[in-house]
């Protein structure tokens, strides 16, 4: 029996098709980083200004820091909603990845957040890279 060749099947898709399975199993995450990636320069830069503000806000939200789990996705997310919006704003962004990673460590060194590992920031920023 020979082995089912997925890439091969998906290129002989119509683009129809295509579309229509994008439509349907895309995740929300990558939605909303096409959208942001085509929002306008007032629109981005206010987009980007929220969503700095929600991660500085999650950061001082100290009932989340006994609840690794719970910030480090809560984190994650807002990372994910500037992937449509660090190409426009770069310089701005590491600036921010650059904080939360000390204010990370400056959480940790207080004896909270134990369990977090830095893992979902890092390869965040890895990516952005």
């Amino acid at each position: 029996m020979s082995e089912f060749d997925f890439n091969a099947f998906v290129k002989t898709l119509s683009q129809e098709k295509l579309a229509e399975l994008v439509i349907r199993f895309a995740p929300e995450s990558y939605k909303e980083e096409l959208k942001n990636q085509h929002l306008s320069d007032r629109d981005a830069k206010g987009t980007f200004v929220r969503i700095v503000k929600s991660i500085k806000e999650l950061l001082e939200d100290e009932d989340l820091w006994d609840e690794p789990s719970e910030f480090d996705s809560n984190l994650t997310g807002w990372a994910e909603k500037l992937s449509g919006l660090w190409d426009r704003f770069r310089e701005e962004t590491e600036q921010l990845f650059v904080f939360c990673i000390k204010r990370i460590e400056e959480i940790q060194d207080e004896g909270r957040l134990y369990r977090i590992g830095l893992r979902n920031i890092m390869t965040v920023a890895a990516f952005w890279q």
